[in-house]
């Protein structure tokens, strides 16, 4: 474990979080993610927490030697009424810096963001990862996560019609 220190993002780090969500999303896109590229997607990401941070999200940012190294992103939703309509939260985005890797930080900024979510009541949490990201996979299943859907997506060139 290292000596990194742990906070709560403010729209002053914004500029920050949206550096790493746009490596985060190079990455996503090597594990074949398949909805649009979005200009400047770091700063489009980043704005979407900036109205519900401390409300309805969270970011957790971990610092070594005064830089930031990672950040975890949460989000709390509430189910449809057909679904209960109680909250739900959701991991939206997490990043380790490659140096910080390896080192506890990334399982750290994990549970802080599912320990904030308990705290505004969220009666569950869902995740969403890339089939092929094991690292990640084996995270959430060490935390207790079980698997209860399987995302697909279509995209129209793959769409496969009848041969008559």
């Amino acid at each position: 474990m290292t000596d990194a220190t742990y906070r709560h993002a403010t729209e002053e780090d914004l500029p920050i979080v949206a550096g790493m969500y746009a490596k985060l999303d190079a990455a996503l896109r090597g594990f074949g993610l398949g909805v649009p590229e979005v200009p400047d997607v770091g700063g489009v990401y980043a704005e979407s927490f900036r109205r519900t941070l401390g409300r309805f999200s969270a970011i957790i940012l971990a610092e070594l030697d005064g830089e930031v190294v990672g950040y975890q992103a949460v989000r709390i939703k509430r189910l449809p009424a057909y679904m209960g309509g109680v909250l739900v939260g959701e991991t939206a985005g997490k990043w380790t810096e490659p140096q910080a890797r390896r080192t506890g930080i990334g399982t750290r900024l994990t549970r802080l963001g599912l320990e904030w979510l308990r705290e505004q009541g969220a009666e569950s949490v869902e995740i969403q990862i890339p089939e092929g990201n094991t690292a990640s996979w084996e995270l959430f299943k060490r935390l207790g996560f079980k698997p209860e859907w399987r995302l697909y997506r279509l995209a129209w060139d793959d769409y496969v019609t009848d041969k008559d």
